[in-house]
């Protein structure tokens, strides 16, 4: 799930078209990249139907973490 939201997230950056050279840190996207994907694999180990109600609105907490890294990040 986190390398989906990072991959959607660079293709939607490539797809701008501006008249200016736009270059990519390779240091700066990684971290984009272990930014979207370590909260992601945290929200899909609490959001697991066996865990409690409460624990999986933390699943919810930690995708929105996520998505919200991303988009500040990069």
């Amino acid at each position: 799930m986190g390398v989906g939201i990072w991959a959607m997230h660079y293709v939607g950056m490539l797809a701008v078209r501006i008249s200016m050279t736009v270059l990519y840190h390779w240091p700066t996207v990684l971290l984009a990249l272990l930014a979207a994907a370590l909260p992601s694999a945290v929200a899909l180990h609490l959001g697991d139907p066996s865990t409690l109600p409460v624990i999986g609105l933390w699943a919810v907490v930690f995708a929105a973490a996520s998505i919200a890294s991303i988009n500040n990040r990069a």
